[in-house]
């Protein structure tokens, strides 16, 4: 049996379905294929967590991921939803809704998303949160995770989310690549000299 609730994606360039229809009974939700609702967010767990779908009620359950499953900025371990209720999995969030065109991020303004885009074309660091620019900055002086996180009183883990994040803002895979394209070496020459020489 359906239900008439929908999850309907906040994100601007979701690579996910922009409304999911609930289908009665269990629905997992995760990073992994398997999964009813496939997620391809890294800060998703595998398995991270399952929406139990019937008649008169929606229960979200969150399966001990390591981001946390999130109703309206409260992390929870298991809730009844109600319509109207931002969901969060990982960076990944979600808006349940009777309508599902009514949260759609389809319907932003057409002039706001594209200043949004071209504002992360031109400096990634503005799509950082105030946490992940202290922890890049850190990087940018040379420290590691491990002294980030006794710098900042974090957990290394936490340090690690931070830098995942880092890295998708600017898209890149490492520390290399993150430090060229933040403080690019302008004016270096390299020489080379044979060992005859």
């Amino acid at each position: 049996m359906d239900s008439d609730l929908f999850l309907v994606s906040r994100a601007e360039d979701s690579a996910c379905q922009p409304a999911i229809r609930l289908r009665g009974g269990k629905i997992t939700i995760g990073r992994t294929p398997q999964c009813h609702i496939f997620l391809p967010d890294p800060t998703v767990s595998r398995q991270h967590a399952v929406l139990s779908v019937t008649a008169d009620r929606v229960t979200l359950t969150d399966l001990k991921s390591r981001n946390g499953t999130w109703v309206d900025e409260q992390r929870i371990e298991s809730t009844t939803l109600k319509k109207g209720q931002e969901i969060r999995f990982g960076d990944t969030v979600f808006v349940l809704s009777g309508d599902p065109n009514k949260e759609s991020a389809m319907e932003l303004d057409l002039a706001t998303d594209v200043s949004r885009t071209i504002r992360k074309t031109i400096n990634p660091a503005e799509s950082l949160k105030p946490r992940q620019l202290e922890v890049l900055s850190w990087l940018i002086q040379g420290m590691n995770e491990k002294e980030v996180a006794a710098q900042l009183g974090i957990s290394r883990e936490t340090v690690h989310n931070h830098i995942r994040r880092i890295y998708a803002a600017y898209n890149v895979h490492s520390r290399v690549e993150l430090l060229l394209k933040v403080n690019p070496m302008k004016g270096i020459k390299l020489t080379l000299s044979r060992p005859d020489e």
